[in-house]
């Protein structure tokens, strides 16, 4: 036995809502400004808490990240799932694409690509989160 214990609903509320302020962080200030405070903020909750949960900013940057990558990647494929012809594939990627502008998620996932620059030491882990996306977007 390892003696580690299962989260608690309230630890996993509390780490949803960290990942939840890490993506409207880099949404509205961008990845330079993407810090404890700041995602604190977005967030209310407290600074500690991004440390206790994640260790490090950019590892809860980087699991935010992870996260929008894949709800990204199932939600274009439930989208693109019953797409027959050339037209009706157009059709779902304008739809998909004025959508995701619509929600931030394309600031939101250019800043966190940004992120394999402004952090070098993100971008191996952000190059592995970004591969399926790249797949579904090639």
């Amino acid at each position: 036995m390892s003696g580690k214990r299962e989260p608690n609903a309230s630890s996993l509320q509390t780490k949803a809502a960290i990942l939840d302020a890490a993506l409207t962080t880099l949404r509205d200030e961008g990845i330079a400004n993407a810090s404890a405070r700041a995602i604190a903020r977005a967030g209310h909750i407290s600074q500690a808490s991004i440390f206790y949960h994640f260790g490090t900013v950019d590892d809860a940057l980087v699991a935010a990240f992870e996260n929008l990558l894949a709800d990204q990647r199932h939600h274009y494929d439930a989208a693109l799932v019953a797409v027959k012809t050339r037209s009706e594939l157009q059709s779902a990627l304008v739809h998909l694409i004025n959508e995701d502008l619509a929600r931030g998620i394309t600031t939101t996932i250019a800043q966190g690509l940004a992120g394999a620059t402004h952090h070098p030491h993100m971008g191996p882990k952000l190059r592995v989160a970004s591969r399926d996306w790249l797949e579904v977007i090639e």
